[in-house]
Parts: C-alpha cells; sequence; structure tokens
C-alpha cells in the first residue's frame, strides 16, 4: 500500500535570519508540478509574519507568509497533495495553533497509522534564559512571557503522539532571541544556545532547524524568502521532490553556511535532531517518484498590501487577497493560467519564409493556397504548443460548447467570433490577478511560419514532417491534445485534430514579399488552418487555407492562442 505523506507547514515567521542563494531560476513561479496525485499526503501550513505590537512591541518577520504560501504550493504541486488535504494557517495565534495541532492528530488518526508527516516552521522563534528552553512565538505572544508561546519540547511530544509512521520537521526559526534582521526581539532579550542533553523527539521524528545555538537565520532579500527555506524549495525543485532527506539535509547545510558567510553576515548552519535509535532517517524521501515538468504556477501570497487581522474563524485554514507571481509568457513555458488548468507556450523567433503552397494540383493550382511569396515577422512571438483545451475554454467561460466532449480534448463548436470574445475574457481574467496578457489569434503568417517550424523547406508539410502519419489525428472525432509527435519546434497537433483559426480575414496572395501581413482590414470569411481529424489528407497540408464565415461553427474548428502585441 502506497504510504501518506504528512506535512506539517507551520510558517511562523521565527527571529530567523533567512538568506536564500540566487539562482536563474525562479522558485516562486517555476514549480515542478507532479502528474499524480497522493490522496495520502496531508499538509499544515502555519506561517507567522505580522506580530502585536502592543506590551512587548515584537517586529513582523520579513517574508514569512511568502515562505509558507511557497512551500504550501510545492507540497501540493510538486509532492502531489490534494487540495482538501493542506491546510494553511498564517498570522496565527497560540489558540489557532494548538487547535490546528489537535486537527492535525485527528487527520493522522484517519490514516490509521499509515501516514507520513512533514511540518514546516516559519515565524518567531525565543529562548527562555533561565530555563534555556526554546519556544514558538504565536502572533499574540510575548518575548518575555513564556507562558504565551509554545514550547518545543510540548511541540515534540505531541508529535510523538501522533498516530503516524514518521515525522519529518523543518524550523525555519532562530531561538537566540534575535529577529531576522539580527536586532533583539524584544529591549531586555539575550541569546542563548539551546542546548539538549537528549533528543527531545520521538524515535520516528527528525527536525531540521535553520540555526544552531545564538545563531540568528538570515533574510535573503533578494528572493523575497528566508535563507533556509529557499534552500530547501531549491532542492525540491531541482530533484523534482524525489529527494531524500540525508540529500537534502547536506545540501542546505552547505548552501545555508557558504551564503551566510558570503553575505557578511553572522554565521548560520542548519541543524538535524533525530533519535538515536533512527538510523535510517537519511533515506527517507520526500516523494517516491519525481514530479514530471516545471511549470510557471500562480502562487498566491495572502495579505499581501492588505489588513494583517486574520477573520474571525474557528477552522485552521484561511483564505485573502492575494498578489500573483509574474508571468513572462513571451518565453518557452507551462503556466498555470487558473488553478490546476495548463497551458504551455512555445517561442518563435523572428525570420522570414516562403508562404503558401509550391505545389500544383487541383487542391493549389487556381487556388487561394497560391502564389508562394516570401514573409518576414519582424518580431518573436509565443505560440500555444497545442490547441485550446476545453478546460481552458470552461475555466474562462463558464461552459463548454464543444460536440466532442472531454476536458484533455481541444474546444470545438466555436466560431471566430466566440474566439474573440474567449480571448478578450482570458486576459481580462488574468490581468485580475495581475497578469499582464495579451493573448490573441495568431495571424495566417505566424501559425504557418510555426507549423513550417521556421523553415521555408517545410511549407508543404505536414506540421514538418512528409507525411500525416505520427504527426496528426485523424478519425470519427477529436482525441486528446499533444498525443502526436511534436514539429521541430515541439509544437504539437499543427495538423490534424480540429482546424484553427486565425485571426486574419481571407485576402488572395500577391507574389510581392510582405512584412508581418494580417490580411484585409474587414471581411466576412475568416482564414483556418491545418485540416481537421475529418479533412483530406492534401487540405491538410501548412500550406492550405481553410476559411469560414465569422459567425459560423463546426465541430472540426478550434483555436490555438499566440502572445504578443
Amino acid at each position: 500500500m502506497k504510504h501518506s505523506l504528512l506535512l506539517i507547514i507551520i510558517g511562523i515567521g521565527l527571529s530567523l535570519c533567512h538568506v536564500r542563494a540566487q539562482t536563474d531560476v525562479n522558485l516562486d513561479s517555476e514549480i515542478a508540478v507532479n502528474d499524480t496525485k497522493d490522496p495520502y499526503l496531508v499538509a499544515l501550513v502555519i506561517a507567522n509574519e505580522h506580530y502585536a505590537k502592543e506590551g512587548g512591541g515584537v517586529q513582523d518577520v520579513p517574508f514569512a507568509i511568502r515562505d509558507g504560501a511557497i512551500f504550501e504550493a510545492y507540497i501540493k504541486k510538486t509532492l502531489g497533495a490534494e487540495d482538501d488535504n493542506v491546510f494553511f494557517l498564517y498570522d496565527a495565534t497560540g489558540g489557532k495553533i494548538r487547535t490546528a495541532l489537535s486537527d492535525l492528530s485527528r487527520r493522522l488518526d484517519a490514516f490509521d497509522g499509515k501516514a507520513r508527516a512533514i511540518i514546516y516552521y516559519s515565524g518567531h522563534g525565543m529562548p527562555d534564559e533561565e530555563t534555556k528552553d526554546a519556544y514558538l512565538l504565536p502572533v499574540d505572544g510575548r518575548p518575555d512571557d513564556p507562558e504565551s508561546a509554545i514550547s518545543t519540547k510540548s511541540f515534540y511530544n505531541r508529535l510523538r503522539n501522533m498516530n503516524s509512521q514518521n515525522i519529518t520537521v523543518f524550523l525555519d526559526a532562530c531561538f537566540s532571541g534575535n529577529t531576522r534582521e539580527g536586532t533583539n526581539l524584544s529591549k531586555d532579550a539575550r541569546g542563548v544556545a539551546i542546548k539538549y542533553k537528549e533528543s527531545p523527539v520521538g524515535d520516528n521524528t527528525v527536525v531540521f532547524s535553520a540555526a544552531q545555538g545564538t545563531e540568528t537565520a538570515h533574510p535573503f532579500r533578494e528572493k523575497k524568502h528566508g535563507m533556509f527555506t529557499y534552500y530547501v524549495l531549491e532542492k525540491l525543485q531541482q530533484e523534482k521532490g524525489s529527494v531524500c532527506l540525508g540529500e537534502l539535509a547536506d545540501y542546505v547545510t552547505q548552501k545555508v553556511k557558504f551564503k551566510s558567510s558570503s553575505k557578511g553576515n553572522q554565521s548560520q548552519t542548519p541543524s538535524i535532531i533525530a533519535s538515536d535509535v533512527n538510523t535510517s532517517w537519511r533515506n527517507r524521501k520526500m516523494a517516491e517518484a519525481p514530479a514530471s515538468s516545471i511549470v510557471h504556477t500562480i502562487v498566491t501570497i495572502p495579505g499581501d498590501n492588505e489588513s494583517t487581522q486574520q477573520p474571525a474563524n474557528n477552522n485552521a485554514t484561511y483564505s485573502a487577497p492575494s498578489t500573483t507571481a509574474v508571468m513572462d509568457f513571451s518565453k518557452s513555458g507551462k503556466y498555470e493560467l487558473f488553478p490546476g488548468v495548463y497551458y504551455e507556450m512555445i517561442r518563435v523567433e523572428r525570420g522570414s519564409f516562403i508562404m503558401g503552397s509550391r505545389i500544383s494540383n487541383s487542391f493549389s493550382t487556381f487556388s487561394i493556397n497560391q502564389p508562394a511569396h516570401e514573409v518576414t515577422l519582424p518580431v518573436a512571438y509565443s505560440i500555444g504548443k497545442t490547441e485550446v483545451t476545453q478546460a481552458l475554454w470552461e475555466a474562462v467561460m463558464g461552459e463548454n460548447p464543444s460536440v466532442n466532449k472531454d476536458p484533455n480534448n481541444p474546444v470545438e463548436n466555436v466560431s471566430w467570433d466566440d474566439c474573440m470574445n474567449f480571448i478578450t475574457n482570458l486576459n481580462l481574467k488574468l490581468k485580475e490577478k495581475n497578469i499582464n496578457a495579451y493573448f490573441r489569434l495568431p495571424t495566417e503568417a505566424e501559425w504557418e511560419y510555426a507549423a513550417d517550424a521556421c523553415n521555408s523547406a517545410n511549407c508543404d508539410s505536414y506540421s514538418g514532417a512528409p507525411r500525416l502519419n505520427g504527426v496528426a489525428h485523424v478519425g470519427t472525432t477529436t482525441t486528446a491534445c499533444g498525443k502526436y509527435a511534436p514539429n521541430q519546434l515541439g509544437l504539437l497537433d499543427m495538423t490534424g485534430n480540429v482546424a484553427e483559426w486565425c485571426s486574419d480575414f481571407l485576402g488572395l496572395y500577391t507574389p510581392a514579399r510582405q512584412v508581418n501581413p494580417r490580411g484585409p482590414a474587414t471581411g466576412v470569411q475568416c482564414v483556418i488552418k491545418g485540416g481537421s481529424y475529418k479533412d483530406a489528407p492534401e487540405t491538410m497540408r501548412n500550406s492550405n487555407r481553410g476559411h469560414m464565415k465569422h459567425y459560423q461553427k463546426s465541430p472540426a474548428v478550434g483555436l490555438r492562442l499566440v502572445h504578443g502585441q
């Protein structure tokens, strides 16, 4: 039986000073996505950033909520947790945290001991200078009052009594009495080294701690994260979730030590706490199978630019207005436009090609496919790797007009007018998420240039191939997008499945060289390219031009998106 993985993500802006490594990859938006969901994976995310200012005057924790939100995204996307099994708690009081831990215990009981638990915590931590004990500080806690905080000893005891196969804890916190900025948590705070005579954790528990003794955990401001969390995420991304804990520990320790010293900060050294009898933890994996691909993902950051006051709610999960990760559709990549709904783009560089057919037969002579002529596209653009799916259309329009219904199949039975309306709504919905989007239909020239894979030798081919076999779906109905071989640019279904609307009104070709042609300014007939599952082979060549009236529909005609002005 597949074991469940329970992740407790407690992002409580501990006064850790986090510092993140610089990489070429945006960890916040380019996230490894696992196609396989794990129904036994459960997570609790607690991220405390905004602390009460009365009395103790506790400083806020920079980036703590972002740490929790991004970590939650990796749990859902990379490790495959189902949305209903991931609980996100931010700016949490002591009562909320204790309730969440009770809820967690009950959830573990439901798995009858088969669950594995992962606990992530980011926020303020604090020491008790007399007892040398460590505490997690809720947003309503006081750094001079241990009774207002949560003892790590009691926290570990609660985990010891939970019905789980094993537990991994990530504490993105320090207990030195300092904030992430390196200043004192309160004016009377003094750093103390927390030491244990014996391991405080159960035999099935491993704790990753961001810093040791009197060290501070630093912020990595360039990346808007804590250093410790950043390197955990970086390794998860690199290994697509399938990383052993021992390898993860070595990587994070090395990276954090180097980065903290290179930044000129006081040293920060992550540490591991484990029971003496727990000798196999290094071989434990975060996910059994790696995620399938890196996807440009929108990650919501709760409470950005909003009031820090939590809504009155007895549940452990909350939602709030959010900002979104920037998406650069000008680059090749897979983008999560809406939750669980993806669209992949391929960048096409500018260039020139021969447009139109050079074959003389019944389908081209005296036809609208000739004469062949040189066309220059002076600006690069991005085009959809596949046709628009029914899932994407429904996410935007709230309904599915297709005759051959399947969310993974191309949307069809849509007119040119319908497509223009869909694109307008798509761009507006993305702008509501603070995403600059300029999706549109491709021009006929852009479509044919991409189908030719920027190579004029392919102008009369089938999506860059000499034959239909292997590159085009033909039959009695549509099929799922992307099942056949790509052309040389990586584009799928340019031939077959459904024919595709272009933005151009139909007009006759001329032999003259053209730059960025866009068809007549007005018209009734609009260009359709690529041929469909039910068309004759000769009419499915890249150079062939189909056409329909802008208000007409067909179960064999859909669309593909281009991005760019």
